[in-house]
């Protein structure tokens, strides 16, 4: 038998767990672009490709979405750029999407709270504590991750 909800078991539909529910972790982020079938975000420290790939396919669709869609000369906007520059700066995690956090502007109860005030704002983490995420971390989803 299952614990009572509050919403209606005859609709079939599972009751949608809450941010205070141990174990939740919210849906993760739409990326902003998508090419050749890859979503990707670039952010100011980090170009986020959802999904592990080869490093070949990151760097193609980052690369793409660098040029078309935001008018780059190319992923790094450095024309003298080669593709061994920055290889090296490239890696597959497992990663959660923070929780909106609730608590007291003076003191947070988890760090795996997003304290961003932004509403359409979203973060991911790929480590508490110093120790990587894997895939058996609930809620863990696969990202690729540049930095240069």
């Amino acid at each position: 038998m299952t614990a009572p909800t509050d919403r209606l078991v005859a609709t079939g539909k599972t009751p949608e767990p809450k941010p205070q529910d141990p174990g939740y972790h919210p849906d993760p982020p739409v990326l902003s672009f998508k090419a050749f079938g890859i979503a990707v975000e670039f952010d100011e420290d980090y170009v986020i490709v959802a999904g592990h790939h080869t490093v070949r396919r990151f760097v193609a669709a980052a690369n793409r979405v660098a040029r078309v869609d935001l008018g780059l000369s190319n992923l790094w906007d450095d024309r003298s750029a080669t593709y061994a520059d920055v290889v090296e700066g490239i890696r597959s995690v497992w990663a959660v999407r923070l929780i909106k956090c609730t608590c007291t502007p003076e003191r947070c109860c988890d760090d795996l709270h997003d304290r961003d005030p932004d509403p359409e704002a979203w973060w991911i983490t790929w480590s508490r504590n110093g120790v990587p995420f894997d895939r058996d971390t609930h809620g863990a989803r696969p990202y690729m991750i540049g930095s240069w």
